[in-house]
């Protein structure tokens, strides 16, 4: 005798038979959403980054050819913080797509804007290093 059908057993629950048959949700992937959250910051860190060398080279255009300047230290630094913030969200991204029983958008969300972040920098990298 099992004890689905026993109303007395320890592991019956109040649930009307409706209720019961009614699919639960599948929750979304916490690598996924981690993911996710940490190529926004890396893409708004990154923007921010771009932006900023770009008021820089219009106020004092001395400033970017100077490799020594410490201004154009910190965006070097800024530029690979944010390129490795956004490897860590392409690993976990990718590693939300391998879960079972999870919704997988936000992994695939973080793993598009991510790879599209390291592709992009990688590009502008390689453009200067042509162009410089």
């Amino acid at each position: 005798m099992s004890d689905f059908n026993n109303p007395y057993s320890a592991s019956s629950s109040m649930k009307s038979p409706a209720a019961a048959s009614q699919p639960t949700e599948v929750p979304h992937s916490g690598l996924g959403i981690t993911g996710f959250i940490l190529a926004l910051i890396s893409a708004l860190g990154m923007l921010a980054t771009f932006i900023s060398i770009g008021i820089i080279a219009v106020n004092d255009p001395t400033v970017v050819e100077d490799e020594g300047a410490v201004t154009m230290m910190l965006v070097g630094l800024a530029v690979i913080g944010f390129g490795f913030l956004s490897l860590l969200a392409l690993g976990l991204s990718f590693g939300s797509l391998f879960q079972r029983s999870r919704k997988k958008l936000f992994g695939i969300l973080g793993l598009v804007i991510s790879g599209m972040l390291i592709f992009g920098t990688g590009g502008i990298m390689v453009l200067g290093a042509v162009a410089g």
